[in-house]
């Protein structure tokens, strides 16, 4: 497997195609990974200086087969700047976007998004995912990883799954 890392809005605007492939034959999506939500959270953002973009892409096959949407952030702790990795756009139930189709072994792509993340170590301090899902193929990732000591779970807030009731009166019904 392969990777390059996407730094430039031009980039990120060319991975429209492969991004949009993933995100549709995936079940565990959620809007905050989508290439709509995460471009249009860059566009917004892009101009701080403190934020850089960071999107690490696996190729298997001469084929996009994992996107990890990044950014490094660069922020001041008691006059220090630190430097850290995080998901490139504000939300929950964060994950990286990993093609299940292309045959590939999904842990294979996650250790090549993190020995990604060791080879550039110079550019940050400190590796901050957060809001991973606690069902999510990461998690389960980082459970058997040597991140495994710095990862701790956070308690998730209810998800509603509306889409089996045809308004909000009938789910309060069948949920009481």
């Amino acid at each position: 497997m392969e990777y390059k890392i996407i730094t430039t809005s031009e980039g990120f605007a060319k991975l429209k195609d492969d991004w949009q492939q993933i995100e549709n034959q995936s079940s565990k999506t959620t809007i905050f990974s989508t290439f709509n939500y995460c471009f249009t959270w860059w566009e917004i953002y892009r101009t701080k200086s403190e934020l850089n973009l960071w999107i690490v892409v696996i190729i298997h096959n001469s084929k996009t087969v994992g996107i990890a949407p990044l950014i490094i952030e660069t922020h001041k702790i008691f006059g220090l700047k630190i430097k850290s990795i995080k998901f490139l756009a504000s939300g929950d139930y964060h994950d990286f976007l990993i093609d299940n189709d292309k045959g590939t072994n999904v842990n294979n792509i996650y250790k090549v998004i993190f020995s990604v993340f060791e080879e550039f170590s110079n550019l940050w301090d400190k590796i901050s995912l957060t809001h991973i899902a606690q069902n999510s193929a990461l998690t389960n990732f980082l459970f058997k990883s040597k991140f495994n000591k710095s990862f701790t779970p956070l308690i998730e807030n209810p998800y509603i799954q509306l889409n089996n009731h045809d308004n909000f009166e009938d789910f309060f019904k069948a949920n009481s």
